[in-house]
């Protein structure tokens, strides 16, 4: 699992953070390398992290990198989402596969890999280039892309929250959908990486 000196969060999240459990469900290596949930406990999380809007925080018009790593009992949940059904993307899970969301100008364009990531730490990136060319990737490799419908075109109104998507959804799954488990070292960029910078991110990063 995750060491605690990677728990490494800004200020404003450590603020915020102060009620969430920072343990992981209790995982036990499985066949090549996957982990397998032992015991892990059932429930809906009821915390998760919420920025103000910011000028700072504005995804219009710019190519867009959201990576997390993140450990789950659970198969479906928000690892981390900004706006709702005008504007906005998302990193989800859906039926234990990742998924990436951009929604643009009303237009919804949703990725999905084909492999679980239910128990154990696992590294997910979505990234929506220069040329609108979504990827997903998983611990290094990228498992799908796609076209996406455009930039997004406005500063979407509702705020980026991590482990949850309040009020309306970025794409086609439930209002409020929570994430169960741990979720670490949650990134954005308003730039594209390559395939090569995901692999070393995460090979980087995988103690």
């Amino acid at each position: 699992g995750r060491k605690p000196e990677y728990l490494r969060w800004t200020t404003t999240m450590e603020h915020q953070l102060f009620a969430a459990d920072q343990t992981p469900p209790k995982v036990t290596t499985g066949k090549k390398g996957v982990g397998k949930v032992a015991g892990g406990g059932g429930g809906s999380v009821g915390s998760f992290v919420q920025f103000a809007n910011s000028a700072s925080l504005d995804p219009s018009l710019k190519p867009i990198t959201v990576e997390a790593w993140v450990n789950t009992t659970k198969p479906n949940g928000v690892i981390v989402a900004r706006g709702g059904p005008k504007e906005g993307f998302a990193l989800t899970l859906s039926n234990g596969t990742p998924q990436f969301h951009i929604r643009s100008k009303d237009r919804l364009k949703t990725i999905s890999g084909k492999k679980r990531i239910v128990g154990g730490w696992h590294h997910v990136v979505g990234v929506l280039s220069a040329e609108k060319e979504m990827r997903l990737y998983v611990d290094g490799q990228r498992i799908a892309k796609g076209i996406a419908p455009g930039f997004l075109a406005t500063n979407p109104l509702q705020k980026m929250e991590i482990g949850s998507d309040q009020a309306s959804s970025v794409g086609e799954y439930p209002p409020n959908s929570g994430f169960s488990g741990a979720i670490d070292e949650v990134r954005l960029h308003y730039d594209e990486v390559s395939d090569k910078d995901v692999l070393a991110r995460f090979e980087n990063n995988d103690d």
